[in-house]
């Protein structure tokens, strides 16, 4: 589980480079490559969840997708590794988060 803290300032450079949502917001945050927020971590967590809570997305049926859905979506994360990649040289000279 995750939580974000973010600058009024950060959140307007969000929704402006977010204008239309096509990823869940947490894979969003993590494109830090698209929007150029630095993004840090805390730990230990500063929330945490109740033990109690029964998650419903666990309940979902696998889809079968077909073969052309799977290759789009290799496509789209080569893409995106490679956009980290560049970004990460460019502005920080070495290859942070290329695993």
């Amino acid at each position: 589980m995750q939580g974000y803290l973010i600058t009024p300032r950060a959140a307007r450079r969000l929704v402006a480079h977010a204008n239309r949502i096509v990823w869940p917001i947490d894979e969003t945050l993590d494109q830090y490559w698209k929007h150029g927020l630095r993004l840090c971590t805390a730990l230990p967590a500063a929330i945490g969840i109740a033990d109690t809570f029964e998650s419903t997305i666990g309940d979902r049926a696998p889809r079968r997708r077909p073969k052309w859905r799977k290759v789009q979506r290799e496509l789209i994360n080569a893409s995106q590794a490679l956009q980290r990649r560049l970004f990460n040289l460019k502005h920080y000279g070495f290859l942070r988060g290329s695993a």
